[in-house]
């Protein structure tokens, strides 16, 4: 039951499309700031922990459950406001 886990898991089945151009340049600013492409991984592993398990399966779930009440659009542009305003308040 580690949290770290939810870093793979997806309500739906998922492909993840990278562009090179975007890889490599992930990998220069990586390399600027003095970290390898692998800290990004672990930083998200810390933060899901931070998150806790109990709270990343409710979030599953509510996902689950509005995909089948068909409130799935609903649910992705909140969740886009969401972020928009952490970032923006960073």
């Amino acid at each position: 039951d580690d949290p770290a886990d939810f870093a793979l898991r997806s309500p739906f089945p998922t492909v993840l499309i990278l562009r090179g151009s975007d890889v490599r340049e992930a990998e220069d600013v990586c390399e600027q700031q003095g970290r390898v492409t692998e800290d990004i991984a672990i930083a998200n592993e810390a933060r899901l922990r931070q998150v806790g398990y109990a709270e990343l399966q409710a979030a599953l779930d509510n996902i689950w459950t509005a995909a089948r009440e068909g409130r799935s659009t609903e649910m992705l542009e909140a969740a886009q406001e969401e972020r928009e305003a952490a970032l923006e308040q960073a």
